[in-house]
């Protein structure tokens, strides 16, 4: 049976792990969109300047960048979330929640006592 302590990392982890995909997705998709918008531009077409369409295609020039630095932030939110996901899966240290605790620190304790007595 799990303790709530174990229940609880393991949530986390589900939680962190679930968001890192997510972002993920979502960077990929917001990146493909705005390269998709970028692709109906001729590739060197400046603005031009006076002409009836300005207004128009400075709007959606905007429109891509904006895409563009969503689909940066959610590329580093993922993986923002993937760190966390690599923090809470290396993390040794006991926790007071953690229901074992006493015995891992005995055993942590003898560990360091030993150590002491082999110098």
């Amino acid at each position: 049976m799990k303790s709530d302590f174990q229940e609880r990392r393991e949530a986390r982890l589900e939680r962190c792990k679930d968001l890192a995909a997510k972002k993920a997705v979502e960077s990929d998709r917001l990146w493909d969109s705005a390269q998709k918008m970028a692709s109906y531009i001729p590739m060197g077409q400046p603005i031009l300047v006076g002409h009836h369409s300005e207004r128009a295609d400075r709007s959606y020039r905007a429109k891509i960048n904006r895409t563009e630095e969503r689909a940066w932030e959610a590329d580093k939110t993922a993986k923002y979330y993937a760190g966390k996901v690599k923090m809470i899966e290396s993390n040794y240290a006991i926790s007071s929640d953690d229901p074992e605790a006493l015995t891992l620190l005995k055993e942590k304790l003898a560990k360091l006592e030993s150590l002491q007595t082999d110098d």
